[in-house]
């Protein structure tokens, strides 16, 4: 689309510079609106699974929710120029580029539009003419931004039917059409990544499934090289370039998909022959094992904290029978000592040492247990955001005591979900002193808790700018520690709740920043309208 399509479009509608004028008269009412717009809109594209997936990361979503904002903004204060329509077009052009289903846009503009109208109706309730001016204003800016990404979106998929009608030409798909036809049916059923490639690494058969993991259509990797595209791993690449006929190979190996995260894959390749194309075809099939290697290893997690489990406990009822007796002698000890007029000040301090690590022991005791017979779950439905916030006042002195400043970020509707609340407390509790402990060192330390929903899944962050976690420690094993006197049980008792809520933490940390995430399942937003 050009720029005298768009003002066609305009006319059409019948805007004019009297709608541009009425229309940045809303604007000052709304920038204070526009952040919480943002917000509640990508609030709403998490709980779709079809956007989530090509959404690659917080960070991603946090520059996109930036350009919401200016998006609004222009929209509502012009001009409506020549450079308008030019960013107007580069941001629809990103949203077809990385996938956002089309269907999303109509959405999307019905929430904006609604919320739109509620701030003007608030803005000029006692003004009924200016307020329906603008109203009309608003739906006709509204609906040529409408018709504008759906023209981008129809130009993406032209373009991509004359990508496919070039590499029809050039004779791939007639000469490989018979093949296909006797193998489709098995091939399109396939649990598994099916691809299969010639020399020059064209794509010659791409099934449902690979587009299912890797949310790629084949069309869209037309103009690239699939295994650049898809295999991080660069051995992993040349392992399936040097395929021939009489060497197949099997090995496992990442598989990068279209959001940018990273599946486990196990693949096998072979090689043939294929005399009508005079060259060598690859077929390379993808097993994707990413669920199963993450439920063998929270069986492995299970088997490890179940064995230690067993050990703590034996162990801690060893220690409390002497810890006990101890405890008994230390008391009739101090009783002794005050009983004498003066008691030797050595025999004080020594008593008062003594009664100071039974206690200790005694409070590591009581670890063990905790950690050793887990309680049984008390499942019930809690506000997520009520449940974090109480976490946070309730450690709001230690982080006023180590001047740490302590964000809270939450999202526009209240996520419920069904946990076990003091369980789950016991984990943020655990989680942010942990952060506030890592930024003892840091020059302006800053802990942040964010809480956000993407599709059925609520996710808990808590980030902090300290000096970071080395790659490759155990910090979820039990009894390793980084601190002077810590016990090595706090993170394995919170990886222990998290697990046992059918959900999982992870962590990825360098200097300057290392951010836990928590994912727990079941999380839904109550309709209050």
């Amino acid at each position: 689309m050009d720029f005298e399509s768009f003002l066609e479009m305009q006319r059409y509608v019948g805007w004019s510079d009297r709608d541009a004028e009425v229309l940045s008269g809303l604007a000052p009412h709304a920038v204070a609106h526009l952040e919480a717009m943002s917000d509640e809109f990508y609030e709403s594209i998490r709980a779709f699974p079809d956007a989530v997936r090509v959404l690659r990361d917080e960070a991603q979503v946090r520059r996109l929710q930036k350009t919401l904002q200016r998006w609004l903004s222009e929209l509502l204060e012009g001009p409506h120029d020549r450079a308008y329509f030019e960013r107007r077009r580069s941001i629809g052009e990103v949203h077809a580029r990385i996938g956002v289903p089309q269907r999303f846009v109509f959405t999307a503009m019905s929430i904006i539009r609604q919320r739109l109208e509620r701030i003007l109706t608030q803005a000029f309730e006692t003004q009924p003419e200016l307020q329906e001016r603008t109203r009309k204003a608003l739906n006709r800016a509204l609906d040529v931004e409408l018709a504008l990404m759906l023209e981008i979106y129809r130009e993406s998929w032209m373009e991509r039917i004359r990508r496919v009608d070039r590499s029809e030409r050039e004779g791939i798909s007639q000469r490989l059409a018979a093949a296909q036809e006797r193998y489709r049916d098995a091939i399109e059923s396939a649990q598994a990544l099916i691809l299969v490639i010639d020399e020059r690494e064209n794509i010659l058969l791409w099934n449902r499934m690979a587009t299912q993991i890797t949310g790629y259509e084949r069309d869209e990797l037309l103009d690239r090289l699939p295994l650049e595209t898809l295999l991080p791993d660069e051995d992993a690449r040349a392992r399936i370039r040097s395929v021939t006929p009489d060497q197949p190979v099997t090995f496992e190996a990442p598989l990068r998909i279209r959001s940018g995260r990273e599946h486990h894959v196990r693949w096998l390749v072979s090689a043939n022959r294929d005399h009508e194309l005079e060259g060598l075809l690859r077929y390379v099939i993808g097993v994707d094992l990413t669920d199963a290697h993450e439920a063998a290893q929270r069986a492995r997690n299970a088997e490890r904290l179940a064995a230690i489990g067993t050990m703590a406990a034996g162990l801690a009822h060893e220690i409390r029978n002497p810890l006990n007796a101890a405890s008994l002698h230390v008391t009739l000890l101090e009783r002794a000592l005050r009983q004498l007029p003066s008691p030797p000040a050595t025999a004080v301090d020594a008593s008062n040492v003594l009664r100071s690590e039974i206690q200790r022991l005694s409070a590591l005791v009581n670890e063990f247990l905790d950690f050793a017979r887990p309680k049984p779950l008390r499942l019930s439905e809690h506000v997520l955001c009520d449940l974090c916030a109480s976490v946070v006042e309730l450690l709001k002195p230690d982080a006023l005591h180590t001047n740490v400043s302590l964000h809270f970020s939450l999202p526009q509707r209240p996520i419920w979900i069904k946990v076990d609340g003091e369980r789950l407390r016991q984990v943020l509790i655990n989680l942010l002193r942990n952060a506030i402990e890592a930024t003892a060192e840091t020059t302006s330390p800053r802990v942040t808790l964010r809480v956000r929903r993407s599709a059925s899944w609520a996710e808990i962050d808590v980030e902090d700018n300290g000096k970071g976690i080395s790659e490759g420690t155990p910090i979820f094993d039990a009894f390793y520690t980084s601190k002077e006197n810590g016990t090595g049980l706090g993170l394995s008792i919170v990886h222990r709740i998290i697990d046992d809520h059918g959900g999982s933490i992870s962590f990825r940390s360098s200097p300057g920043e290392t951010i836990f995430t928590i994912r727990l399942p079941g999380a839904f937003f109550v309709n209050e309208d």
